[in-house]
């Protein structure tokens, strides 16, 4: 399976807080039901995502993946 098949899905941050040029390490779910875990940076530069917070994956560049903050959820991070 191709990481860049990841983009598209949600996320959660499990450790960190991801901000712009320093990732947090997020647990996203593929199609198959695996988890992955991913290092994420917000694709918004002026926003901060905290541990249980979840985001749309909505890019990736290298190893990074982008994420936009989804206001309505807020999970566990185990």
């Amino acid at each position: 399976m191709s990481r860049n098949a990841l983009v598209g899905r949600r996320a959660v941050v499990t450790t960190g807080t991801a901000r712009t040029a320093s990732p947090a390490r997020s647990k996203v779910y593929d199609h198959f039901g695996q988890a992955h875990y991913v290092m994420m940076e917000p694709h918004d530069q002026s926003v901060e995502v905290v541990e249980g917070e979840q985001v749309l994956l909505v890019r990736r560049k290298g190893d990074i993946f982008f994420g936009k903050k989804l206001e309505e959820r807020r999970l566990s991070p185990n």
